[in-house]
């Protein structure tokens, strides 16, 4: 027989109870984890805006700095110094100092806190990239504007060639080879004319021979006919100098691809001297291929633009961006001496580097040699470089006619600066990039982006 509870109404309201207790509970920690993934959610995020706010001040701060360190007023009796210092590794300098409350010194790597001195408070920040370089290191668009278009400009003539120079490269052979989104297919010397109409003040267009650099006016169209076609009343021709890089956008035959591809090789603002102190090896190297006979002869009897697609032509290209990178590493010895002072301090230096790197170095290299002959000391340096000697010599004698002419073309001093300044708080980074310009004694800020 069977045993059945007294209490069986009891028995069914505690299993209901406990279900429900049950459910509470259930559902109270579904809540709370959605209150807790929600509270990280709203606490990483307010994490990232204060990291996106620190960084972004520890950029501009930067940038603030850099203008205090550019004018010539905070210089005091000692203004008359600052354009023969190597500013970027001085502005460089006076920021860690400031920021970090350190001192690294331009030699050596040394870096030493300086007791008592906190900085400006970023501490919890680094700016983990600075770099400040002369507009002038680059390729100047300004460059192809001939003043009172006089009919021999050096200038224009370099700067088209070292523009036809970059252009050649064959990783951007493709853009010159199809059509573009209006139709219509641009050589390497409408895409210079081009720029040039855009900036001229007349209404006619020009004829360029990416040559010799010379330029005409050509017959047919006006500069604005294409932009009225295309573009309707939207726009014309600027007919004034280029005030930001993006502006190379609106010209003709510039697409997105082109103007990717030249936007960290030239300047809008620089007047087409390089200056020679702080030039890269990749432009210093353009500049030497644009005046090169050899590879000028080349392009000549290819019947093209360019020829770059031939073998012997790319054995000379890879031989002169080699002989570039000895010019810099020949400059950044000479800059050694100097200190925070520039290494190029007369044109006659740039002279001297182009025609003849390795002599430049000599007295550097004789001193981890103390009594061999200076010429096997040099022929010694070449071999470990990988060079032969033979080559480096008929090379030389390549670049002689260049060096001759380089004190019309290059620059010592600089009064344009290009500056980019990226911060880091947590896993936020802020960059900032300026065009900065010493006018007299205002620092004046001509372009502003932050990345």
């Amino acid at each position: 027989m069977s045993r059945r509870s007294a209490h069986p109404g009891r028995q069914r309201s505690a299993g209901m109870a406990l279900l429900m207790v049950i459910s509470a509970i259930t559902i109270l920690a579904l809540v709370l984890m959605e209150f807790s993934g929600s509270t990280r959610t709203h606490l990483s995020a307010g994490t990232n805006i204060r990291d996106d706010i620190r960084a972004q001040t520890a950029a501009d701060t930067a940038m603030v700095l850099t203008r205090a360190c550019l004018d010539p007023t905070a210089w005091g009796p000692m203004a008359s110094m600052q354009s023969k210092l190597d500013l970027e590794k001085l502005c460089h300098m006076m920021l860690k100092i400031f920021t970090e409350g350190r001192l690294d010194l331009p030699i050596g790597g040394l870096s030493m806190p300086l007791e008592g001195l906190e900085g400006t408070g970023l501490d919890k920040g680094e700016i983990e990239h600075f770099e400040l370089r002369p507009e002038a290191s680059f390729i100047g668009l300004a460059g192809l504007l001939c003043p009172n278009e006089t009919p021999i400009c050096p200038v224009r003539r370099s700067t088209i060639r070292m523009l036809r120079t970059v252009l050649c490269h064959p990783r951007i052979n493709y853009i010159f080879e199809r059509e573009q989104a209006d139709g219509r297919s641009y050589t390497r010397a409408e895409i210079i004319g081009n720029i040039i109409d855009w900036m001229d003040a007349d209404d006619t267009r020009v004829q360029v021979d990416i040559f010799t650099g010379q330029v005409t006016d050509d017959v047919g169209e006006g500069e604005d006919s294409y932009y009225r076609d295309v573009t309707g009343d939207r726009y014309r021709s600027k007919d004034a100098p280029l005030d930001s890089i993006e502006e190379l956008r609106l010209i003709r035959g510039i697409n997105d691809e082109l103007f990717f591809y030249l936007q960290n090789q030239v300047s809008v603002y620089a007047s087409g001297k390089l200056d020679f102190n702080t030039a890269p090896a990749s432009t210093i190297a353009t500049a030497l291929k644009s005046m090169s006979n050899t590879l000028t002869t080349f392009d000549r009897n290819s019947g093209d633009e360019c020829a770059a697609l031939d073998e012997n032509r790319m054995l000379i290209e890879a031989q002169i961006q080699r002989y570039a990178a000895l010019i810099v590493e020949a400059r950044e010895l000479k800059g050694m001496l100097a200190m925070l002072g520039n290494a190029v301090k007369r044109t006659q230096d740039a002279t001297a580097l182009v025609a003849d790197p390795v002599q430049v170095m000599l007295p550097f290299l004789a001193m981890q040699s103390l009594g061999a002959d200076p010429m096997q000391v040099q022929v010694d340096y070449l071999q470990r470089k990988g060079w032969d000697p033979n080559v480096y010599i008929a090379l030389t004698a390549e670049m002689a006619p260049i060096a001759q002419a380089m004190p019309t073309l290059i620059k010592t001093e600089s009064n344009l600066y290009r500056l980019r300044a990226r911060a880091r708080v947590g896993n936020i980074t802020r960059t900032v990039f300026a065009v900065l310009k010493r006018d007299g004694k205002i620092i004046r800020t001509l372009y502003y982006r932050e990345e």
